[in-house]
């Protein structure tokens, strides 16, 4: 008797800092993800984040759950909702295997905006110094100033050096830093593409890794319940051959004549006879 009760007390104690787990794993994922924007690559990409960062809290939920019911299977009130359950688990399963190419290419469109962006940025610059390169009077000169990222808005406002000197010493600074600054934005892409494979790859591996271990958690104990209800396809086909086989009839032994079949007979009878 004091088994049986340190056993359901073991079960409930389970089942409820299982359930406080999963609970605590979704309220974090949830506060952290909002709001949702399901459109959106970088809310994507940090959604994936979130959700496979703390995956091993719910796994270690769903765990505590399963032994649970392996010291109580009637445990209350998780014993009513195991079918539910395990149809949640195979769901979950489907959901992080979705997530693998999900995180891919919303990692990939992430990447691409933010190079779109820098090249924006150079592309401004580059336009800016066509229009100093042939600016020929100080009006043009201040509107090609103005067209540079991070300069302040023009409002016609005069320039204290001369003409010429100013456009001199900006051309030569924007033709040293143009060539500088586009090796700089090949090199930051190549460092973001072969970063973000490293982390799509990584990120890949854990989804397909907690896919499984779900999956498997809602289709164990599924298995183990129809085998107990009734046999498997395979086994009623094979079942009479087991039978046959157990009988000794499914076996071709060699023909033995017993040896007093032989003393018995009588090889003058069947002489006479023939």
């Amino acid at each position: 008797m004091d088994n049986e009760i340190s056993s359901h007390d073991t079960a409930s104690f389970l089942q409820w800092a299982g359930c406080a787990l999963i609970v605590i794993y979704g309220v974090t994922v949830m506060m952290d993800i909002m709001p949702i924007a399901l459109l959106q690559p970088a809310w994507l990409v940090r959604f994936s984040g979130k959700v496979l960062g703390g995956g091993a809290l719910a796994l270690t939920g769903v765990v505590l759950l399963v032994l649970a019911l392996h010291f109580d299977p009637k445990v209350l009130p998780l014993s009513r909702f195991q079918q539910g359950i395990r149809g949640l688990a195979h769901l979950v399963a489907l959901l992080l295997l979705l997530l693998i190419p999900v995180q891919t290419i919303a990692g990939l469109a992430v990447l691409n905006d933010d190079s779109r962006d820098i090249q924006r940025q150079l592309n401004q610059l580059q336009q800016a110094t066509e229009l100093i390169s042939i600016a020929n009077s100080e009006t043009a000169l201040i509107k090609g100033l103005a067209l540079l990222p991070g300069a302040p808005k023009s409002q016609m406002q005069k320039i204290t050096v001369p003409f010429a000197i100013v456009k001199t010493q900006v051309l030569r600074q924007l033709n040293r830093q143009i060539p500088v600054m586009q090796t700089r934005i090949d090199l930051i892409n190549k460092l973001r593409l072969e970063k973000g494979m490293t982390l799509w790859f990584k990120q890949a591996v854990i989804s397909f890794a907690y896919a499984m271990a779900f999956w498997a958690l809602g289709s164990t104990r599924n298995q183990l319940a129809a085998s107990q209800r009734s046999p498997s396809p395979l086994a009623l086909v094979l079942s009479p051959i087991l039978v046959l086989q157990n009988l000794g009839l499914g076996r071709r032994d060699p023909i033995e004549i017993p040896p007093e079949w032989l003393e018995s007979s009588n090889p003058a009878e069947h002489t006479g006879k023939s």
